[in-house]
């Protein structure tokens, strides 16, 4: 019989709910690879931050980007007792922690800037401080409490979730000053008390005009209104609270924030309403994902690619080391292990007019770039699978090849091969080196054909992408087509063939 085709015009990434031969555009399986506009590209590589290869003495919790009033940026790394300072003209970090913090390898710190400064608390194990500029640290003025998260707005540093003594705390209660390095007592009406739940402060953040306010139970809308009263504070309509402290990022672009929920949900609040993600992603959360370790998850939102990322501990892991990436733009969602890392916090840090994505583990700092091919060494196993398909066709096939476009690269290569019948033993895989390929406008075309095909009712074809040197990704654009030869009706009786799964006719 003749050849047919099947075609899928787009790739539109992880969707863990699908039902095998519903849509070929969507998959239950891929790693390290996004999904953009319908294309597929290799995920970026990273190098060790700087070249810097001597860890730190004791566990980076936390990464602090921070750029000074004439615009020059600078890093800081937090660890449970220290806080240091990158050094570029040395390659190095060094100690700018003043008086010794009292903080854990567990410790969930917060930080934010407030009128050009820096200022950070280690979950109330010591008063917040600030970066004095001068080599060292130094505790907030006018005796400020201590607090285990803090947040800035309308000229305004809020310290939340406080105490006094650092012994008894007050979870409910935020404290504020529009003079924070001078005076915490100004007068009887700087505090806020959000008692409409049990529950406690957790992590706050301005998105546009107002500020959304996490507890562990339940979300408010803080608004400045002026007057006597200053603020106004609503609930907003939600039955979760923040889970991770750390998850919890505004996203500027579309004025949102997003957080992963008590629930283990990831959801977005702009202020007014909050919304779950799509079903297609939380799959992904529920069936990998350590509830008793979800706590320490920690998001970054890298805006130069539209994307959100969380970073978790799955179940059976040692450290977080998984990642779902969100397009917040496009609702593309994606999937990515790190195999031989174990990660602590990111960062985003403009250095050089650049923004650099930076990642830590216990005790060392790398930056993701797609010019890197891995991940500081170790290999990165980069695949895109069609998920199971019977190609449009009940009954039994032969697959016989599949062609689809790749911008052209230097230094990339593809494989593809090919299953059949749901046994996911992969087979006759074949490889092209994408600069030895015919191209035309900028685009290589990967031809792949078997002789005479691989025989089955459905079939899984799986995409690996290599970046063998440094330079751009791999980028796969559709459609994507598949040849299939349908088993003629005399060889369908002769082998008494069974009749396709699939319910389309």
């Amino acid at each position: 019989m003749a050849e047919r085709t099947a075609t899928i015009n787009q790739f539109k990434g992880l969707n863990d709910y699908l039902i095998p031969e519903s849509d070929a555009s969507t998959t239950r399986s891929l790693n390290a690879v996004f999904t953009k506009n319908g294309r597929i590209i290799g995920a970026p590589g990273m190098q060790r931050f700087d070249n810097i290869s001597t860890g730190a003495s004791s566990t980076i919790i936390k990464l602090m980007p921070f750029y000074t009033a004439n615009l020059a940026s600078t890093l800081y790394r937090m660890r449970p007792l220290a806080v240091d300072q990158y050094v570029p003209s040395s390659h190095s970090w060094s100690d700018v922690t003043g008086t010794a913090l009292t903080g854990f390898d567990y410790t969930r710190a917060q930080w934010t800037v407030h009128k050009d400064t820096l200022v950070f608390t280690n979950e109330g194990e010591d008063r917040p401080r600030y970066l004095t500029g001068s080599g060292n640290s130094a505790e907030l003025g006018g005796t400020p409490p201590y607090a285990k998260m803090l947040w800035q707005g309308w000229g305004f540093m809020f310290l939340g979730n406080i105490s006094d003594d650092g012994i008894t705390f007050f979870p409910r209660q935020a404290r504020y000053s529009d003079d924070f390095l001078v005076n915490w007592d100004l007068c009887a009406g700087n505090e806020l008390n959000f008692n409409e739940t049990n529950g406690e402060l957790v992590a706050a953040a301005p998105v546009g005009e107002l500020v959304v306010v996490g507890k562990s139970d339940s979300v408010f809308k803080l608004e400045f209104i002026g007057g006597v009263g200053r603020f106004a504070q609503p609930k907003v309509l939600c039955s979760q609270g923040i889970l991770a402290p750390a998850s919890f990022k505004v996203i500027e672009d579309i004025g949102v924030a997003v957080m992963l929920s008590t629930d283990n949900r990831l959801r977005f609040c702009n202020g007014f309403k909050v919304d779950v993600v799509p079903p297609s992603v939380q799959k992904k959360l529920d069936d990998t994902m350590d509830p008793d370790n979800a706590q320490w998850a920690f998001g970054e939102v890298y805006p130069d690619k539209d994307h959100y990322s969380l970073y978790y501990q799955a179940k059976g892991d040692d450290g977080i080391s998984n990642q779902i990436i969100m397009n917040f733009r496009t609702g593309e969602m994606n999937h990515r292990t790190y195999p031989n890392h174990a990660f602590t916090t990111a960062a985003l840090m403009r250095q050089n007019s650049i923004n650099k994505f930076l990642l830590a583990s216990a005790t060392l700092v790398f930056e993701e770039s797609q010019t890197f091919p891995t991940d500081a060494g170790s290999s990165i196993d980069r695949y895109y699978d069609i998920d199971w398909t019977d190609l449009g066709l009940n009954g039994e096939k032969w697959l016989k090849g599949i062609e689809f476009t790749t911008v052209k690269k230097k230094g990339g290569r593809i494989s593809i091969s090919v299953a059949a019948n749901d046994n996911d033993t992969l087979e006759f895989e074949k490889f092209y080196l994408l600069n030895n390929l015919p191209s035309s406008g900028g685009f290589a075309r990967v031809v792949y054909r078997i002789d005479p095909g691989l025989r089955g009712t459905r079939h899984k074809v799986r995409i690996r992408v290599f970046h063998d040197e440094t330079g751009a990704p791999v980028e796969i654009t559709p459609p994507l087509r598949i040849a299939y030869e349908p088993i003629s009706a005399d060889e369908m009786a002769k082998n008494n063939v069974s009749v396709s799964p699939s319910t389309r006719g």
